[in-house]
């Protein structure tokens, strides 16, 4: 009996993720689930007759090609069969270089002993993969790619989650439907032709990154709860969720300061009082230590207390200096291993 049995995954992640062009056609090692193996990423390939850059399939073995080509990409919608493993949305035709490519998809080899897996009744041949092994792959699949994707965010500041994702497309009114009637004439329905079309450019990942990212995720780890609220903070700007964003801005300026204080600077707190966010930046040792920006309270603290205590909504240019502080303080103080 053979040692090994090859058991290939595809998998569409549930988000695209920017990434260098130096990323593409790379093997990474992943872990999911306990289960060691190597991951491709699809090609980026130059075709002559459109001069354009499209995203195809990674090297695939032959013999099981076709069954990808049938069972897995081969779907009805154009569109998502042309991009089911990423896609570029902008490039120079006169230098060769892709300036927004997108991964979507990935390739995924393991190398599992084949006691470990059984399979459905098939008539015709070999039934699917069945067993615990395979379950636990389905079961962890989508948390390894979550781990990825809070990285990714953490790192670039791309907005990629699947749960709550931008809007490219926004059509004004989508709902209503306007008739009229004069005496016993019905007019045909007006309906909307607003379309707004938002472009966003990705801050792509390079590949050194992208590689130390993998293997953070393999490791089952997560960004610091500091860097994980500017990732909602950015978020928040994005969507018009001012208040939100300075907030959660605040936050993560204030867990990074205590945190801070209780391994560096040790400044006491008066006995019964909770130390806030303004409490910090307000202590010499630690405004020095941490080199806090001379604008910290009035572009930071002041508005993140406005919208929380009276609930006022900031401006789009207290926000935006509001969470530049944020990141500037954190990053400094606890920058991503990265």
């Amino acid at each position: 009996m053979a040692q090994h049995i090859d058991v290939v995954a595809v998998y569409r992640m549930p988000a695209s993720l920017a990434l260098s062009e130096g990323c593409f056609s790379k093997n990474f090692t992943v872990n999911i689930g306990g289960l060691t193996g190597k991951a491709t990423t699809p090609s980026l390939v130059w075709k002559e007759k459109d001069d354009e850059p499209h995203i195809v399939a990674p090297l695939i073995d032959e013999q099981l090609k076709k069954y990808v080509e049938h069972y897995v990409t081969n779907s009805k919608d154009k569109i998502e069969k042309w991009n089911y493993w990423g896609s570029v949305n902008s490039w120079n035709p006169k230098t060769h270089v892709a300036l927004n490519a997108h991964v979507r998809a990935l390739l995924i080899h393991f190398k599992i002993d084949p006691s470990k897996i059984t399979y459905s009744n098939y008539l015709y041949g070999r039934g699917h993969p069945t067993g615990k092994t395979i379950d636990t792959l389905f079961a962890e699949v989508d948390e390894w790619f979550e781990r990825i994707r809070v990285w990714v965010e953490a790192a670039s500041d791309q907005d990629i989650n699947p749960r709550a994702p931008l809007r490219s497309l926004e059509m004004r009114g989508s709902g209503l439907h306007v008739f009229t009637m004069e005496k016993e004439t019905v007019s045909l329905p007006a309906n909307s032709s607003s379309i707004v079309l938002v472009k966003r450019d990705a801050e792509k990942v390079k590949l050194p990154i992208f590689r130390k990212i993998i293997n953070l995720a393999n490791a089952g780890t997560l960004p610091s709860d500091a860097h994980m609220l500017l990732c909602e903070s950015r978020a928040a700007k994005r969507r018009g969720q001012y208040r939100r964003a300075v907030i959660d801005a605040g936050s993560a300026t204030e867990i990074t300061l205590a945190d801070f204080n209780n391994r560096v600077t040790r400044v006491g707190v008066q006995p019964g009082k909770l130390p806030t966010l303004g409490w910090y930046v307000n202590q010499r040792a630690i405004k020095i230590g941490a080199a806090l920006p001379t604008n910290t309270k009035a572009d930071l603290v002041d508005i993140r207390n406005s919208a929380i205590h009276q609930n006022q909504v900031p401006t789009t240019e207290e926000t935006n200096k509001a969470l530049a502080l944020a990141e500037q303080i954190v990053n400094y103080i606890d920058p991503l291993p990265l």
